[in-house]
């Protein structure tokens, strides 16, 4: 009998959740969708962060559905920023790229982000086309928040938290030693930059949320700013 090697992954998607249990079915069926269309071979890594409610039963079930989809558990919640860290560890892709239960970037513009990577470029971070979405007081915070960035660490981008995708070697290369969500993006981000991979940004729409609840509020807020300052 001849053995085969398994083909290597082009494309890892991870999605952290906590308590997703209403976005879990939908969502994992448009990434699927939406990954089947520009990979041959893929995985969607699906963690839950000790989730209170059905989350962990439905992820579950949607890795018997879809033989792509991995789950993990985490032993106690992390959080979002810890929760992916522990994503980009895990990812088998050449491609690793993260977005959130309730689908803030579209799957289906995975084909840009496909398009630019094809063009030997190391890291694409997606930029929101605006924040329409927003209240005047998550406004003000998102864009001191670039702000601060940008005078502290000189990166020269519009967006810090919203969605990139890396080649597997940068995540082997670089790592984030903060662990706040609004860190944890930013600082893995900048050292990308500063490491002098090739970076490309790109603008693309926000969707907002529109079923279950952020667990992104002012502690986290906080939380981020002063993993920033450290």
């Amino acid at each position: 009998m001849v053995l085969r090697d398994k083909p290597q992954k082009e494309f890892s998607l991870i999605l952290p959740g906590y308590n997703e249990e209403e976005t879990v079915v939908n969502s994992v069926q448009r990434c699927h969708a939406a990954l089947t269309k520009n990979f041959a071979h893929f995985e969607l890594i699906l963690i839950n962060d000790c989730s209170k409610d059905g989350t962990a039963e439905k992820m579950e079930e949607a890795a018997i559905s879809y033989p792509e989809v991995r789950v993990y558990h985490n032993e106690k919640n992390l959080g979002q920023g810890e929760s992916l860290k522990k994503g980009f560890q895990l990812a088998e892709g050449e491609l690793v790229m993260h977005n959130g239960f309730d689908l803030p970037f579209d799957p289906m513009d995975l084909d840009k982000i496909k398009e630019i990577m094809s063009d030997n470029k190391d890291v694409v971070i997606v930029e929101r086309e605006d924040r329409k979405a927003y209240s005047f007081y998550r406004k003000v915070i998102s864009w001191a928040n670039v702000l601060l960035l940008k005078l502290l660490f000189r990166c020269p981008f519009g967006d810090y938290n919203f969605v990139q995708a890396y080649r597997r070697h940068v995540l082997g290369t670089i790592s984030a030693k903060t662990t706040a969500v609004g860190s944890v993006i930013p600082e893995f981000i900048i050292r990308a930059y500063r490491a002098n991979f090739a970076v490309k940004s790109i603008k693309l729409p926000y969707y907002q949320r529109e079923t279950g609840k952020s667990s992104i509020g002012m502690k986290q807020v906080f939380g981020a700013l002063l993993d920033t300052i450290k």
